[in-house]
């Protein structure tokens, strides 16, 4: 559609607040910057379309970023001037091997220099950065005065860089976290983690999730904004024993149930609990006694949605999604199975009810898989 309206001088001017509200300016399938050069072109001579673009997504897919000739650069120099852009996604499929150098080291057009010239423009008002290895300008980002909604995922922030943050986040209403962002600094320091809160004067939805978030000492974090909340979402994501070595996981889940009952937060109104497991055993049965140990934790903890803790709670969700990685597992034993399982998690869900006035709801889901 948008190549339609490139050619129609009649269609593009009645278009244009839609085909351009959202512009992918990555170069990974465009290593000529022919499409990008087409695109910057149209830009400059019909400026008025540059006032519609208000999301720029930026995605590559390996180590490094596809080099520009720095001859054409000045071409690219369009996507770094466009006055009304609020929004910028910024994703990469490997963050394993991709690791983020300086911005202003980098002559080329790419992500960096996306974040380099958008985070001092003050219009960016969300900011999602996924799968960045290690992220260099997170001192920048903490000081971006427009931020309302930033989303970290899959991204890595050292110790040293983490503890630096002393600049607060002014406007910054909802944050989406994936825990092990700071998987270099949560094992041995998890202050540099607490730190972080303690410049959120004005959150109000809050998002954790991944591998390391049952580590995190959910009291210690939250108290600093138990008064600012009011949504908060918490992925609990186990993974726990091997083929050779199966270790209690509802042992783990018990401890961080227990963390969570001392929280408190006085505004909260809407509370989703997500818990994760993952279970790899010899056979599909080997499962069943953890997944009976878990409905049976669970059983204790029924009473966590109170007003008591949560005075202004309206809602409340608790999810369980278990998978069985079998090296022995026949499809036609291996759903009967699954029903069992269900049916088994359901049930030590049944007792999560609210109190009056509080609405409660759960779900369950179960997969198996075998090898």
């Amino acid at each position: 559609m948008k190549n339609v309206a490139f050619a129609s001088k009649l269609l593009l001017p009645m278009a244009r607040g839609y085909l351009f509200n959202t512009l992918n300016v990555s170069i990974e399938q465009d290593v000529q910057g022919t499409r990008l050069y087409d695109l910057s072109l149209l830009l400059v001579d019909q400026p008025y379309l540059t006032r519609s673009v208000r999301r720029l997504e930026y995605n590559v897919a390996s180590s490094g970023e596809p080099n520009v000739d720095l001859l054409t650069f000045s071409h690219y120099k369009t996507f770094l001037n466009l006055p009304h852009v609020s929004a910028l996604s910024i994703s990469c499929q490997d963050p394993k091997i991709h690791l983020s150098g300086h911005p202003a080291a980098i002559p080329r057009f790419g992500w960096r220099t996306l974040l380099h010239h958008y985070l001092p423009a003050g219009t960016l008002t969300t900011l999602v950065i996924q799968g960045i290895g290690v992220l260099t300008p997170i001192l920048d980002i903490l000081s971006t005065d427009s931020l309302r909604d930033f989303t970290l995922d899959h991204c890595m922030i050292r110790p040293a860089e983490a503890q630096k943050g002393q600049t607060p986040f002014p406007l910054l209403k909802r944050l989406s976290l994936e825990v092990a962002a700071f998987s270099f600094a949560l094992p041995r320091e998890p202050r540099h983690i607490y730190e972080v809160f303690n410049h959120l004067h004005t959150l109000e939805s809050l998002k954790i999730y991944g591998s390391e978030a049952p580590l995190l000492d959910i009291f210690k974090s939250y108290k600093l904004i138990e008064h600012l909340l009011k949504t908060l979402e918490i992925e609990w994501d186990f993974c726990y024993g091997d083929v050779f070595n199966l270790r209690p996981g509802p042992f783990e889940v018990q401890c961080t149930f227990k963390r969570l009952e001392k929280l408190r937060l006085q505004g909260l109104q809407h509370f989703t609990l997500n818990i994760k497991l993952e279970i790899m055993a010899h056979h599909i049965y080997h499962g069943e006694r953890s997944c009976h140990a878990l409905a049976k934790v669970m059983s204790q903890y029924q009473d966590i949605f109170n007003t008591c803790a949560f005075p202004a709670l309206r809602t409340a969700k608790i999810g369980v999604v278990m998978t069985v990685l079998a090296t022995s597992a026949k499809s036609e034993e291996a759903e009967e199975y699954r029903k069992d399982i269900k049916r088994v998690l359901e049930q030590g869900l049944e007792g999560f009810v609210g109190e009056e006035g509080l609405e409660v709801s759960s779900y369950v889901d179960v997969f198996v898989s075998g090898s």
